[in-house]
């Protein structure tokens, strides 16, 4: 299990809010005691915590992938039951890979095919994704407990560090929300 976090905001830039992200990704402490990391741009910032079960060092988080002039930016919880499948097909379509994650074969498959991605995928999971150059976000997830405009979060916990309204989602429980 891991723990993963972001905040979307264009009125205040982000990039100086280390603390606060730092404070959101600490509450999930207990998701991912292993390793932590977070990213942060003048519009978002993701946080991860993460419980180590396969390539450590190549499953760091936040992970950057490039395409062409376009960087995007994932954090990811969960576990895809079919990653040696897409690894492969994404190998036929020239992507290279750097290390044995799901994460990082989750992050080529958006950048193959976009949200349709989801199509593919067969697992359990969580993660959102930035784009920084068109400044776009894409969220989804399976057994979230809650969201709001501008923020996620696995557990209420994790805004206790920047207040907010909270919005419970009772369909997250069984399907998939995007914003």
């Amino acid at each position: 299990m891991c723990g993963i976090a972001g905040w979307v905001d264009w009125e205040i830039n982000l990039s100086k809010e280390t603390r606060i992200l730092e404070a959101m990704s600490k509450a999930l402490a207990c998701r991912g005691p292993d390793a932590s990391g977070i990213w942060l741009s003048p519009h978002a910032g993701l946080a991860h915590r993460r419980l180590t079960v396969i390539d450590p060092e190549g499953g760091s988080q936040p992970m950057i992938g490039q395409q062409g002039d376009h960087a995007l930016v994932i954090v990811y919880n969960g576990e895809l039951y079919n990653t040696e499948e897409l690894r492969q097909e994404l190998r036929l379509k020239g992507h290279r890979f750097f290390g044995y994650s799901d994460t990082e074969v989750l992050l080529k498959a958006y950048m193959q095919w976009g949200a349709e991605c989801l199509e593919r995928l067969n697992g359990i999971f969580a993660f959102a994704i930035w784009g920084e150059k068109d400044q776009t976000r894409e969220f989804c997830g399976r057994r979230l407990k809650g969201y709001c405009r501008r923020r996620f979060w696995p557990a209420p916990k994790a805004l206790t560090p920047k207040p907010t309204t909270l919005s419970i989602s009772r369909q997250s429980e069984t399907g998939y929300f995007t914003f």
